[in-house]
């Protein structure tokens, strides 16, 4: 209702069944990312923040950690309270001692509410405003969309590939190269991946043009997460759609598993639906710096 007043504040353990409540009735695709945050429980090393109508009802949360925003609201008022909420406390605070890159990922509708009140905060710089795609592997078409396509499990020998078009994909999307900011623990990172068996590489003719992830997000889910694609390659869409193609039928090895994919880029997402998989909600994220 119009009259309703608004309530944001860090949520405390004593919410936790609360959030759950709230997630329980929260469409998977949309509520996803807050999904597998609140499903790592006490291996989530952020923290909670809620709107709550009039002061009780809670019906928007965010998760965050490394200054990385996670959010989900019921309602276009909830987004709107918990924005203009977020504004108001940030206005108070006035600008940090250091700056970061804040960023904000929900369904598209849910971010533009909020995005209304927050980007007016004069110690914030927008620097990145795009909007991606929530995808799921149900049924893969029957034939490949490119026979050119190698797909499989990055091995020792990928590492340099793996370490440098991961590296690349960071750097596009939030301006920061792990390769010269925290080189060993992005090497580190990638080395876990490929041990474990869970960073994906696709060529053409012996040549790289795809890495991804696999990452779990829930119980139920497992995430085909970091998708990247050089720029050199994204005309290509066949080619895209083909290993797209090869990682939908990762789901058939699941155990039951849903795999999703969340794809950042407008070539990657027409690439997706031409593999077969499902077009599901639009989300958008948005950086600042300040």
């Amino acid at each position: 209702m119009e009259d309703d007043k608004w309530v944001g504040r860090e949520l405390r353990p004593g919410d936790r069944d609360a959030i759950g409540k709230l997630l329980e009735r929260a469409p998977l695709d949309e509520s996803l990312m807050v999904q597998a945050a609140f499903d790592r429980n006490e291996a989530f090393k952020g923290w909670w923040y809620g709107g709550l109508r009039n002061g009780t009802a809670l019906e928007a949360v965010m998760a965050i950690d490394n200054h990385t925003a996670q959010i989900y609201a019921r309602t276009d008022a909830a987004a709107r309270g918990m924005g203009y909420e977020l504004f108001q406390q940030q206005k108070r605070m006035g600008p940090g001692l250091q700056t970061h890159r804040h960023q904000l990922i929900g369904e598209l509708k849910t971010i533009s509410n909020i995005w209304h009140f927050v980007k007016d905060l004069p110690t914030r710089k927008p620097i990145s405003d795009r909007t991606c795609a929530m995808h799921e592997a149900t049924e893969r078409i029957d034939k490949c969309p490119s026979s050119r396509v190698e797909f499989g499990v990055a091995v020792e020998s990928d590492m340099r590939v793996i370490f440098d078009m991961t590296a690349e994909s960071i750097t596009e999307q939030i301006q920061v190269d792990p390769r010269k900011v925290g080189r060993d623990a992005h090497w580190a990172r990638c080395e876990r991946l490929v041990q474990k068996g869970l960073q994906l590489i696709g060529r053409d003719e012996g040549r790289p043009f795809f890495v991804a992830e696999l990452a779990k997000q829930t119980r139920d889910v497992i995430m085909l997460d970091k998708i990247y694609v050089p720029m050199q390659f994204r005309s290509r869409t066949r080619l895209i759609a083909g290993a797209m193609w090869h990682a939908a039928g990762l789901a058939e090895r699941l155990g039951g598993r849903r795999l999703f994919a969340f794809t950042t880029d407008l070539a990657l997402t027409e690439a997706a639906v031409q593999a077969g998989w499902s077009n599901g909600t639009t989300y958008r994220w948005a950086i600042a710096l300040g």
